[in-house]
């Protein structure tokens, strides 16, 4: 078990608790010295070695056989080149999920895990057995070793990365169509803590920023995707208009300044953007910390 700590500020809690852990399996701990999810994604790759690689988030939770229900899916599809557990979404507000399925933003689908040119996902809302799928959220998601050796994380992409997790397996699915598989069997429970993604001028603008980069990453030659990623950028603005207006959550106008701040400054930068340069992205908004939204 390789324990990967990319924080910003290391100290000696996460390396005591490695330490601590009273197992037969043996537990290394490394440092990575750049706080990025997907540097440290790289980082803990390069020390693994066996068939398969599993990487999990550290609010994560796996059901006892969630490492015999992945395999068992490896051996079932030889195609498979990856494998994830089944998170069970919950309940969500129907009006809502009109509303993002209308915009192309993330929402649950019968028995479908797509990737949409919005840079968002789809995910089941249910599931009974083993689908095939687009994506594999970062959450959780086991590869063979050699499919690690075609592809790499995108370090580019800091601190929490928002989207790392769909660029690296959509890259993957395109190369191994129909190589990524999402099973009931194996569950998982995602016990994300409130302060893991602070809402501020930081996570807002970064979601627009590496967003753009995405779509013309992922989607290189494609002007229907690019309409629909414009399409959702107005569909989120307007949700968090009408969350503002009914007053449904503290911060949300606020908000609304941020996301327009971010749109503005994605346009300004969009041919740097576009190609994965983020020198302004990172000296005006990565550099000093986002900022937590309050509605005054």
């Amino acid at each position: 078990m390789i324990v990967v700590d990319n924080g910003a500020a290391q100290g000696d809690e996460a390396r005591k608790v490695c330490e601590s852990i009273d197992t037969d399996i043996y537990v290394r701990y490394i440092v990575s010295p750049t706080n990025s999810l997907p540097a440290a994604r790289n980082l803990g790759v390069s020390h693994c070695s066996g068939d398969f690689v599993a990487l999990i988030d550290d609010d994560v939770c796996l059901a006892p056989d969630y490492l015999e229900a992945v395999i068992r899916v490896f051996e079932s599809e030889p195609n498979a080149v990856g494998v994830q557990g089944y998170c069970d979404p919950g309940e969500r507000p129907q009006w809502r999920e009109r509303i993002h399925r209308i915009f192309g933003l993330y929402h649950l689908e019968r028995e479908r895990c797509r990737v949409l040119p919005s840079i968002s996902t789809t995910y089941p809302a249910s599931l009974t057995g083993i689908l095939p799928c687009e994506w594999i959220s970062g959450s959780n998601q086991v590869y063979r070793c050699e499919v690690l050796a075609e592809e790499s994380w995108d370090e580019r992409l800091l601190k929490y990365a928002d989207g790392e997790d769909l660029d690296f397996s959509y890259r993957i699915h395109l190369r191994h169509a129909g190589g990524l598989f999402i099973t009931s069997e194996s569950r998982v429970m995602h016990d994300e803590v409130d302060t893991a993604r602070v809402v501020g001028s930081e996570l807002i603008v970064m979601r627009e920023v590496y967003g753009w980069y995405l779509l013309h990453k992922l989607f290189p030659a494609s002007l229907t995707a690019k309409v629909r990623y414009c399409w959702s950028r107005l569909g989120r603005l307007m949700i968090t208009l009408a969350v503002a207006a009914t007053r449904r959550r503290p911060g949300a106008s606020h908000e609304i300044r941020l996301i327009a701040v971010a749109l503005w400054f994605v346009w300004r930068h969009r041919k740097e953007f576009s190609v994965g340069d983020f020198g302004a992205f990172n000296a005006a908004f990565m550099n000093r910390g986002g900022l937590e939204i309050n509605d005054k």
